[in-house]
């Protein structure tokens, strides 16, 4: 399994833990007497604003294994996903207790001059959800963040300072565990008065709220963003990719220095392999934005005027992949970038005389203060007036595909091949053809591919009428068939005809031919080999079995 599929699977099995609206939940059990309650929370914040020791209030705040010993699920039995989850949370409780440190520090919180009391607040009852590792087996009451109310003031009373008044302190992700309340997430400056904090500290306290609200980002929020925009507008000008390298898009050494970073005993002699794993993907994304330009000098559209500029960049649905309390390890779904070329006078339909041009490309992340792309850039949109009508279908499908991740209906879907894990035969899609296929890609690693395999096992058994009229096929893209055999036959899944993609997961030639952007993803084919529905994220719109009726003409589901 090569990095990417490693990340993803790490991705996929955090999958398992779903945030479900629950008002309580009682599905783990502990002995013993020993319970954190909020107030104790509450006390761990103020101490270490006290003695800046990071290590004891790690140690107050997060659960260890030897608290958890005594937990188990509803069956009985030790709740190792919950207590895996849990542990998990220490090393990024210490990064981000240590920069709320260097925050307070910034801020002039000096050690022996202050006194600080945390405001009481009562056990939260509302915004309660759960996590959710094992439906009825394994929950833990979560809420995103509390807010600890804390007063600061002076020891002398001749102190007059603008720091003293009131804050607020944001504890991030905190769980109920049968031994109380515990943080995982982190901590972080929330509410401070007026007149306090430096410009930095301020700015990344209100461009981590924005991003704990997953609000666009703008370069008023964060200037990089500009930078990035600035950087694609030039290559679009000049035509030369070699500035992007290293900046907006990693380039090899950069890539091998993150990679010692996360596994720094990893030996030199490794480099050549590890970089040759991930090559495909930064070669796709560099292709992705060679073809940008490549689209607009087919349209004939020069883009070497000055009056060719940036309007607008926002970085949507950002999240923060590693919680330290700095502005590092930021993400987005995907950055867009809007840019205006002035029209010849009389050959543009816009108000304004400009034609207007949107890329966008996804994911980004920010790094060193750098956003870079992660993911494919495109056009999202093109000025009208440079289009054929197969460049409109062709922009159309590709915003699809990027939006839903899946080929929308009435997409006849390309013909692959696949090998069949019973037996081993190869067999492509068109052989299918004449009944309604339900397509679901899938991975023994990838947690939510679960409820639509067993959905699968369970539609194939309840209907055998449909026998010789409808096909249902899964394609594993794991390692090996041999890995993807092993899972099925644990899970008794012989319902279905099982088959695997090929090796190189989201690079097999299958995958690549069905723009495969991450599993699972579903489709309900017709026998004329167009789509009826499709699932991006797994799951269709409406029932399974309606959408095959409706495919053998019994019915109409509610279909997109």
């Amino acid at each position: 399994m090569n990095w990417i599929t490693a990340q993803m699977g790490l991705l996929c099995r955090l999958g398992w833990i779903v945030l479900i609206l629950l008002g309580a939940s009682r599905s783990l059990a502990a002995v013993g007497s020993e319970f954190k309650t909020m107030a104790d929370l509450h006390q761990s914040v103020v101490a270490l604003l006290e003695t800046r020791d990071v290590s004891r209030f790690s140690n107050e705040v997060t659960i260890d294994t030897k608290r958890l010993s005594g937990m188990t699920n509803t069956l009985g039995k030790p709740a190792a996903d919950s207590i895996s989850y849990l542990v998990d949370g220490r090393e990024e409780l210490v990064g981000s207790a240590n920069y709320f440190l260097v925050q307070a520090e910034r801020m002039g919180f000096r050690r022996g001059e202050l006194k600080f009391v945390a405001q009481p607040i009562p056990e939260p009852t509302t915004n309660i959800g759960a996590i959710e590792f094992k439906r009825g087996v394994e929950e833990l009451p979560h809420v995103g963040h509390v807010k600890v109310p804390v007063s600061v003031a002076s020891i002398s009373k001749d102190m007059n300072s603008p720091i003293l008044g009131d804050y607020d302190v944001l504890l991030k992700d905190v769980v109920k565990t049968p031994r109380g309340w515990f943080v995982r997430g982190g901590i972080q400056w929330g509410r401070l008065p007026q007149a306090v904090g430096d410009p930095l500290t301020l700015k990344e306290i209100a461009l981590l709220k924005k991003v704990a609200r997953r609000e666009s980002l703008s370069p008023q929020d964060d200037p990089s963003l500009g930078d990035l925009a600035k950087l694609m507008e030039r290559f679009l000008k000049s035509g030369d990719i070699a500035p992007l390298i290293g900046t907006a898009i990693d380039s090899p050494e950069q890539t091998w220095a993150k990679f010692l970073q996360a596994n720094p005993a990893t030996p030199a002699s490794e480099k050549p392999k590890i970089l040759a794993e991930r090559r495909p993907y930064s070669d796709e994304i560099v292709a992705s934005v060679e073809s940008l330009l490549a689209q607009i000098r087919r349209l004939k559209i020069d883009m070497r005027s000055n009056t060719f500029s940036v309007l607008k960049v926002e970085a949507k649905s950002p999240w923060q992949n590693r919680f330290d309390g700095s502005i590092s390890e930021l993400w987005a779904a995907e950055v867009r970038v809007t840019l205006s070329l002035s029209a010849s006078s009389g050959e543009t339909n816009s108000a304004a005389g400009v034609d207007v041009f949107v890329l966008a490309a996804g994911p980004v992340s920010r790094e060193s203060g750098h956003w870079r792309l992660k993911g494919v850039a495109r056009w999202d949109q093109l000025p009208a007036r440079f289009m054929d009508e197969e460049t409109k279908a062709a922009l159309k499908l590709e915003n699809y595909l990027a939006t839903m991740r899946a080929f929308p209906p009435e997409h006849t879907v390309p013909d692959i091949d696949f090998q069949l894990i019973n037996g081993g035969a190869t067999k492509r899609l068109s052989d299918y053809r004449g009944k309604v296929l339900v397509l679901d890609w899938w991975a023994t690693w990838c947690g939510p591919c679960q409820e639509p395999m067993a959905e699968f096992q369970r539609v194939a058994a309840a209907h055998p009428e449909w026998k010789d009229k409808v096909v249902m096929l899964t394609l594993s893209i794991d390692d090996s068939p041999e890995t993807a055999a092993k899972h099925l036959s644990r899970r008794g899944w012989t319902n279905a005809v099982n088959a695997w993609a090929g090796e190189g997961d989201f690079r097999s030639e299958s995958a690549k031919v069905f723009r495969l952007r991450g599993v699972p993803t579903s489709y309900v084919i017709g026998t004329n080999g167009r789509v009826i529905a499709n699932g991006g994220s797994g799951q269709l719109d409406t029932s399974l079995e309606r959408v095959i009726s409706f495919g053998l003409g019994e019915k109409q589901p509610a279909i997109r």
